[in-house]
């Protein structure tokens, strides 16, 4: 038997299940992860102010900043 397209083969349940992710998906899912964590620290400094933050979260928001 031959096949001319084995890439149809990997549609098949295993790759299909619910624990698969792509690189894609990874990518967004840190993305909102990383723009969910921002938008709390901004949040705080609204209340607050920069010196209602810490030094971790100040640093954080460098990080996330750039």
């Amino acid at each position: 038997m031959l096949i001319k397209k084995p890439e149809g083969l990997l549609r098949g349940t295993f790759f299909s299940s619910s624990g698969y992710e792509s690189v894609d998906d990874k990518y967004k899912n840190h993305k909102k992860q990383q723009e969910a964590e921002l938008d709390e620290l901004l949040d705080k400094i609204s209340r607050k102010g920069m010196q209602g933050l810490t030094a971790r979260e100040k640093k954080e928001l460098e990080e996330l900043s750039r």
